[in-house]
């Protein structure tokens, strides 16, 4: 039986090859399986975040990462372009200002 590190390593395989191959929705079900098993990995809640975005699914990804207090916070640009590409252009120049502010590394 495999360990659930083993399991996570399969499932990012998984995951990169969805990527390469530009399949966003098989990218999404391998980062909820490897969230599922670790809620806290960074790498997988980015992977789902920009996959929403490749299928234009802004305000799930926005609903994503307004949930998420350990990863949202970090992603300054990801939620600034979520809400330009929503039409929220005064609220996404709002987010990028304050992210700027907080978080200088990710701008």
């Amino acid at each position: 039986m495999a360990t659930p590190e083993e399991k996570v390593g399969d499932l990012f395989a998984v995951l990169q090859e969805a990527a390469d191959a530009q399949q966003h929705n098989k990218v999404i079900k391998a980062a909820d399986e490897i969230l599922g098993i670790n809620a806290k990995d960074a790498d997988a809640f980015a992977c789902k975040v920009l996959a929403l975005m490749q299928l234009a699914q802004y305000d799930a990804a926005l609903a994503l990462i307004a949930k998420s207090k350990a990863h949202g916070p970090k992603m300054v640009f990801e939620k600034a372009y979520c809400l330009y590409r929503s039409g929220k252009i005064q609220e996404a120049l709002d987010a990028a200002v304050a992210g700027e502010a907080t978080h200088p590394e990710q701008c």
